[in-house]
């Protein structure tokens, strides 16, 4: 097959691994502002396929005492070699720019269900979010810069740097 699209990363599909609404008391002395906490990662399948995963937990608050954890995982191609962005701008920014509203309307449809009505996430500043985070911490760049061909592919290390394996 002849694959006729232009260089870039395509989506696949998205899904949601995790979607959980639990009713718990508040830890004490915890802010109800200070209670959620976003996670992301990315984790390549071969040398054109990989995932990148957005999730957030929020804690239980005196004003909502439910635990709500969602994640969201966008499933990724790569056709030819993309000149712009590089692939650790895209998984970081692009990609998690293109999750962010199905996590928030995940959380919304999960607690919508729940006693205390939808909770609305508001917005998130990728770019500020993911400044905070390492890309070489991150579970995808370890796991291809362990295999040569596809720490070549994504670039996560110079073909030079990696010790050949007998």
């Amino acid at each position: 097959m002849n694959d006729q699209r232009a260089p870039g990363y395509y989506l696949d599909r998205i899904f949601s691994p995790e979607l959980l609404l639990n009713f718990e008391e508040p830890e004490e002395g915890v802010p109800s502002e200070e209670n959620a906490a976003v996670g992301w990662d990315w984790f390549a399948h071969s040398t054109t396929i990989f995932d990148v995963i957005l999730r957030v937990e929020i804690s239980p608050s005196t004003e909502r005492k439910e635990r709500v954890r969602a994640t969201v995982v966008g499933r990724f191609e790569r056709v030819g070699e993309p000149e712009r962005p590089t692939f650790k701008s895209f998984v970081m920014q692009n990609a998690s720019a293109m999750l962010a509203p199905y996590l928030r309307e995940a959380v919304s449809a999960l607690t919508a269900r729940g006693l205390f009505g939808p909770m609305l996430l508001p917005p998130m500043n990728v770019i500020e979010m993911m400044g905070r985070i390492d890309f070489e911490k991150s579970q995808g760049y370890l796991h291809a810069h362990s295999d040569t061909e596809l720490a070549v592919s994504y670039a996560t290390a110079n073909p030079k740097e990696i010790p050949q394996q007998p």
